[in-house]
């Protein structure tokens, strides 16, 4: 049967290349200039999937999608942004409000029909679930957010079961005619079980159906509790940026805590992470003694950084420790420990990356990595810049790998590779598009009167047609910090110089 495509787009040109690609490959397409036009014609008839441009007249494409995500019978249907604004935090805004795919033009159409078959096939599974009188599956595979929309839709009463990969219950979500009435996890409850629940990005899950005899104990509708959840999670995932690590004290430089703060958290939790931090407790065991859950705590902690209310405590290192200190870790996140885990499997697939500077993916097969591309880019090089960046949403996707091999170190190699090369940015600091690479006459042999190393010799090549570090550092095959590394050397013979451009 053809699916049912509504394209929403106010430019005639795109609704037409659309049209024509998708026709070609069996879709059955209408199209809506805005997001008001587009909710009349789906009260007629409901699409199978939506492809909607972001700025639009009347009503956006956010806009649009938000009055979609009220209804029970809208909100499951496919969602696919589309923009031409390359703007990694409207990507990201975008994917964390549920939609499957963020597109941006000009458009490709291989990857435009990709991208609707991926989203067909989740929804397809969901769909699968729904008949069933009780389901199970991989959180890796469907996410919580829809399957809280699959049981609000159906109304469905019974026990959500939330467990890591060996099978070890984490937390039970209740449902009662579709609305989630009681969480708990640990020694948590309600909200607070549901927010540590909702951070979850693997393990399985499994739906029965029963009448379980509990109290009430969350407070707040499915999706305003899918939404907080998504707040503090992001919330959280920015302090990875901010601190050393899980081992990280801190201090406390201003009593003034801003009301935004006060007003989310509270006062007895807050005042409890406060005392933690007076007494000098790790991050680790602020969130273990917080009562509170994980991503609150560290929300909590993030917030409290930025207001500049604490700052990280400067760590005591001791002799011993300080021998066996290795090079700093400054590869960091979740991206980090999703693919330690992967190494210990038989994963075969990629991570899609998307909400950053480039489209990115790393690809795996059983469980090593072996590519990585990042715009253009591919392979190590590629894999720093990704590891270099931050924010963005992953999605690991079980499938084939059909790329040639370029990456063969084991990961912690990687880690450490990426550490120097972020290290190095760090104390470069310096735009290298501002910097000119000029040919000393026609410099090709070292000091020495050799022939120069093949690696030197490809970065003479690139400067002889390029003369912009940053362009000789992008079209390089070498790693980003290596290129600069060769250039300086054959700075240091005379073969090149820099000339810095001044600011106009």
């Amino acid at each position: 049967m053809d699916h049912k495509v509504l394209i929403v787009e106010d430019e005639s040109a795109t609704i037409a290349f659309l049209d024509k690609i998708l026709s070609r490959h069996g879709f059955k397409v209408t199209s809506a200039s805005n997001g008001k036009e587009a909710l009349k014609l789906i009260e007629a008839d409901l699409p199978d999937i939506i492809i909607s441009d972001v700025m639009m007249p009347e009503m956006g494409g956010f806009e649009f999608y938000r009055r979609l995500l009220q209804s029970s019978r809208t909100a499951v249907i496919p969602f696919i942004f589309l923009s031409a604004m390359d703007d990694p935090s409207e990507q990201l805004k975008g994917l964390r409000m549920g939609a499957d795919e963020y597109l941006t033009k000009p458009l490709d159409a291989k990857n435009i029909i990709e991208t609707m078959g991926r989203a067909l096939e989740k929804a397809g599974r969901l769909k699968n679930s729904e008949s069933e009188v009780d389901f199970s599956g991989n959180l890796d595979q469907v996410g919580l957010n829809e399957i809280v929309q699959v049981l609000e839709i159906n109304e469905k009463t019974g026990e959500l079961t939330l467990s890591d990969k060996p099978g070890k219950p984490i937390g039970i979500i209740f449902f009662k005619n579709g609305n989630m009435f009681h969480a708990s996890s640990g020694t948590l409850t309600g909200n607070e079980a549901f927010y540590e629940l909702a951070s979850l990005k693997s393990g399985m899950f499994r739906f029965i159906i029963k009448t379980p005899d509990l109290i009430e104990n969350l407070s707040g509708q499915n999706m305003s509790l899918l939404f907080e959840a998504a707040r503090l999670t992001d919330e959280a995932e920015t302090l990875t940026e901010l601190i050393s690590g899980p081992s990280a004290r801190f201090r406390i430089v201003s009593a003034d805590i801003p009301n935004s703060i006060r007003n989310r958290t509270d006062s007895n939790h807050l005042e409890r992470i406060t005392g933690l931090i007076k007494n000098s407790a790790k991050l680790r065991e602020i969130i273990a003694k917080s009562g509170i859950s994980r991503p609150h705590t560290e929300a909590v902690i993030a917030e409290l950084i930025k207001a500049e209310v604490i700052e990280e405590d400067e760590p005591v290192i001791t002799k011993t420790e300080e021998k066996k200190a290795k090079f700093p870790m400054l590869v960091k996140g979740n991206l980090v420990k999703q693919l330690q885990k992967i190494e210990q499997s038989s994963f075969t697939g990629k991570i899609d990356i998307q909400g950053r500077s480039k489209p990115a993916a790393i690809f795996i097969q059983n469980g090593r990595v072996v590519n990585a591309c990042h715009g253009d880019t591919v392979g190590e090089k590629a894999l720093f810049r990704i590891f270099s960046e931050r924010g963005g949403v992953c999605k690991i996707i079980h499938s084939p790998v059909e790329v040639e091999d370029k990456i063969f170190d084991p990961l912690d190699a990687l880690f450490e590779g990426a550490s120097r090369e972020i290290a190095w940015r760090r104390q470069m600091k310096k735009d290298f598009s501002s910097v000119r690479v000029v040919l000393n006459g026609n410099h090709e042999i070292n000091n020495n009167g050799q022939t120069a190393d093949p690696e030197a010799q490809k970065i003479l090549s690139l400067v002889k047609s390029q003369e912009n570090m940053q362009t000789i550092i992008d079209q390089s095959p070498f790693t980003d910090v290596k290129t600069a590394t060769l250039l300086n050397g054959l700075k240091k013979k005379g073969a090149v110089a820099f000339q810095v451009s001044k600011a106009p």
